[in-house]
């Protein structure tokens, strides 16, 4: 009984992707936080970002070859266990994109939301956060463990993630 319990609980990975127009399926996620914010300083007054990094890829060899890894910037102190997340597709530099990105702040900003890299298998790396179409949400499945769906694609680089999975929280030191 307590294996098929296990087997329950205990999910794999699988998330929809597509890399550059070709249909990938990402079998690991990661989920981690940063050990210093993000931050903006100038006349005296700083703006801050905690900042999660969210990675899918395929294999769970390092590096991998094909994958997505997403830097989400949030305000400082802000619960993953209720993060939610949308970020309408925006052109950078347009006045959309400032409101978005740079909103939350009349002065000095650091920016709120996401930035993706996009790798591919022939070597290809690109990064994007324009018109980069966002959707991330999150809960606490206790234990350290955490459920999310997200949902990721920029039509520039025909590129995203898409699904359901589950993590606990990692540390990252840069």
């Amino acid at each position: 009984m307590t294996w098929i319990a296990a087997l329950l609980v205990a999910q794999p990975t699988r998330l929809d992707g597509i890399l550059f127009g070709k249909s990938v399926v990402f079998d690991h996620a990661r989920v981690q936080k940063r050990l210093q914010r993000d931050s903006a300083e100038m006349d005296g007054k700083k703006d801050e970002a905690d900042v999660y990094v969210l990675t899918f890829q395929k294999g769970s060899d390092v590096p991998y070859d094909q994958g997505i890894k997403i830097h989400v910037s949030v305000n400082p102190g802000a619960p993953l266990a209720k993060l939610s997340i949308t970020q309408p597709a925006v052109k950078f530099g347009t006045p959309e994109y400032r409101k978005v990105v740079h909103g939350h702040s009349k002065g000095v900003s650091c920016g709120r939301g996401a930035l993706a890299v996009f790798i591919d298998s022939a070597g290809r790396t690109e990064c994007s956060s324009d018109q980069l179409r966002f959707k991330f949400f999150c809960k606490s499945l206790g234990n350290g463990e955490y459920k999310a769906s997200i949902f990721a694609y920029t039509p520039e680089f025909k590129s995203g993630v898409q699904g359901n999975f589950t993590f606990k929280l990692g540390k990252l030191e840069y």
